[in-house]
């Protein structure tokens, strides 16, 4: 039930978001409108759900545009063209499909997804107690530990840093420090028993 009300807000935040920018740069909106705003709103808040917070932010925000443009298609298809609400209409702009979808609508898209990740992120995060953000801007050694991991999964890099590694008297059968604290969410291996986690 607490999942239900969480993507009832956040549907109805979106909505009225994307209302609110409706009326300011076009002076009037609609209410199906806002409901096709609250359902991308959603929908992009739930790209970290699939894919790794480590996803840098600019790839998130693609993806997010893909998404609405998606949904912008669909909507339009069965509101516009199919019901005739005629609420939208790209037919005057270059390389539109079917009057519906346009390069230049995407590419407002893409910007608007910076806000509407972040704003997100922060509700869930305040509000639901979902994981606090963390943003990437590309993709890097320093995204994927994975990268640097030990055939035990322990990130060689906090054992490369540490000082003491070459004589240090509290080694498992690992190698690794037996004092060493695994980062929340990660494991030691079978093998690693004095690890405290």
């Amino acid at each position: 039930m607490k999942t239900i009300i969480k993507y009832i807000i956040l549907l109805c935040v979106g909505g009225v978001l994307y209302a609110c920018c409706e009326l300011i740069f076009r002076g009037y909106t609609f209410k199906t409108m806002a409901f096709v705003g609250g359902v991308c709103f959603v929908l992009c808040g739930l790209v970290n759900e699939f894919i790794d917070w480590k996803t840098p932010l600019p790839l998130q925000m693609l993806i997010c545009a893909v998404i609405v443009t998606t949904v912008e298609f669909v909507a339009g298809v069965i509101l516009n063209i199919g019901l005739g609400l005629n609420m939208w209409d790209y037919s005057n702009l270059k390389f539109n499909i079917m009057g519906q979808i346009c390069p230049q609508f995407f590419a407002v898209w893409f910007l608007l997804a910076l806000p509407a990740i972040t704003l997100d992120d922060w509700l869930r995060w305040r509000i639901f107690g979902e994981e606090k953000p963390k943003y990437y801007m590309t993709f890097g050694k320093n995204n994927f530990e994975c990268a640097a991991m030990n055939a035990n999964g322990i990130c060689k890099r906090h054992i490369e840093a540490c000082e003491g590694r070459e004589t240090c008297k509290s080694r498992n059968s690992c190698g690794e420090c037996k004092n060493y604290m695994i980062p929340k969410g990660q494991e030691p291996c079978k093998s690693c028993k004095n690890v405290r986690g």
